[in-house]
Formats: C-alpha cells, structure tokens, sequence
C-alpha cells in the first residue's frame, strides 16, 4: 500500500470513529386516514433524507378523543391503537401528532368537544414517557371542504378544532405546523372533500420538512399564534420524484418547480 493510500484509510477510520453508532434521527407520524394512506410520510422521508428514518403510525378512522364512536371497521379512538402501541416501540427521537380530522364527526364532536384540550393534552403526555424523551410537533389537520365525506365537518376543523390545538401549544410551549392553511385553496387535490391526492400529500410533506427544519414564517394571525407553516404557491412543486399511493417513486418531474434545498443537521426547533 501506498503512503498515500495508507494516510487516506487511516483518515477514514478516524472519522467513521468519530461518528455516532446510531446516527439516525427517527421520526413516527401520528394520525388518521391522511397519514396511514396519502404518501406524505414517504414523501417526508425523502425530503429529510439521509439521516432520518420516517415512521407512519397512522390509523384510519382514528380521533383525539377517548370517547369518539367506535365503529366498524375502523373508526374510534387513537388509544390503544395497534398504531399507537407502534409509537412505543419504535423509540422515536421526533413524534409529529396530525390529529382532528374524525374528532370533527358530530356524533364525537357535539358530545365530547369539551373533552378534546384535555385528551389531546393527555396523549401528549402519554407520548411524553418514553424514554429518551421524543420532540414533539403539534400540526393542524388539513382543510376539509363541502361536500366533505365520512361526516367530517369542515366548519369545525377550522373554527374550533385548530384554534384549541393552537391554544394547547402555545400554553405548553411546544411548536404547532400549520398544514392547513397552505391547503385553503387546494380543494382540486381532494377528491372526496378529505383525502388529500398526491399534489396535496407533496405540500403536507413540505410543510412539515420546513416546520422541523425552523425554516418557515408564521402563518396564523391569531393573537400569539405559534403556528407554523410553509409559504408554497399552491400548484407549484419542489423538484423532487413524484410518489405514487404505496410511496413509491415514479419518473415525472417538473422542471419548473423550485427546489426546496434538502439539510441533513438536525433540526431547529422551534421555540
């Protein structure tokens, strides 16, 4: 072996020494239908890239709310979940919870509302006990829009649902990613007035990446809004592969589009 050789393998075994044994940063998304089946989670994972590993531990037809109507096949709470068992075990350095959705349904709604501050405050306490303790992100629930399916009220996401996640933020100091707002005038991208196509799956997983990134502007007016999201133009993409419903990449692109630069630091958290 040359010396050359011999000083270039000795430098690289000093630095993989240097490097952590398990450099990866694991990040488990909470959530309902959005999260189980859209493709943002994929999509997220690739945004973050190299570093990360990115969890979905959503459950179709879950809620906040401990007493939220269980039906079959899926619907009812988020507790005791085969998803939120999934949580604890995946030991998690980041936990993003995008939850509200199926709270909205006015047979949970109109008769625990008043329950919901304090469930949702419950399930992040809940999160709060695994050990290391995780990073928690609070994300508004997408729009829902007239005629919305599955019961889901548009007006009661909006008005009540996200002003009351906004408050438990703010009050427990924890960063909220606003994934509605840039969705407001998305409503092509939402078939049955819910479920996001793969256009507003892109945009979640974008807003998201920014929100854990510090890389946003404050999107909310609300007084002391802590809220956080992602200034896209909507209709407009970041130039990455596109996803088809299993997350697998596909070989369209958009030449226009404007790169959203991918970072491989943690991320900085929001204060």
């Amino acid at each position: 072996m040359s010396i050359r050789n011999a000083l270039l393998t000795s430098i690289a075994v000093l630095l993989n020494s240097a490097l952590p044994s398990n450099a990866s940063t694991k990040v488990v998304c909470v959530g309902n239908s959005i999260t189980e089946w859209s493709g943002y989670v994929q999509r997220l994972e690739w945004l973050l890239g190299t570093g990360y590993t990115v969890q979905n531990a959503g459950s179709a037809g879950k809620c906040v709310l401990k007493k939220a109507v269980v039906k079959a096949p899926v619907e009812g709470p988020y507790w005791g979940s085969d998803a939120f068992r999934s949580v604890f075990t995946a030991n998690p350095t980041i936990i993003i919870i995008k939850l509200g959705t199926n709270d909205s349904k006015p047979e949970n709604w109109t008769a625990f509302k008043g329950e919901f501050y304090k469930d949702y405050s419950a399930l992040i306490d809940t999160f709060l006990t695994i050990k290391p303790t995780p990073r928690i992100y609070l994300a508004f629930p997408v729009p829902a829009f007239s005629p919305a399916c599955c019961n889901i009220s548009p007006q009661v996401i909006q008005n009540e649902i996200i002003p009351l996640i906004d408050s438990l933020g703010r009050k427990r100091n924890m960063p909220v990613i606003d994934c509605h707002t840039p969705l407001l005038n998305g409503r092509a991208w939402f078939k049955d007035g819910v479920h996001p196509d793969f256009n507003g799956a892109q945009v979640i997983a974008e807003t998201l990446y920014a929100g854990l990134m510090g890389t946003v502007t404050v999107w909310s007016n609300r007084p002391q809004s802590r809220a956080l999201g992602l200034p896209l133009s909507l209709g407009q993409s970041v130039d990455h592969p596109r996803f088809n419903a299993q997350g697998r990449v596909h070989r369209e692109s958009n030449s226009t589009a404007k790169p959203i630069r991918k970072q491989t630091r943690s991320p900085l958290y929001a204060r």
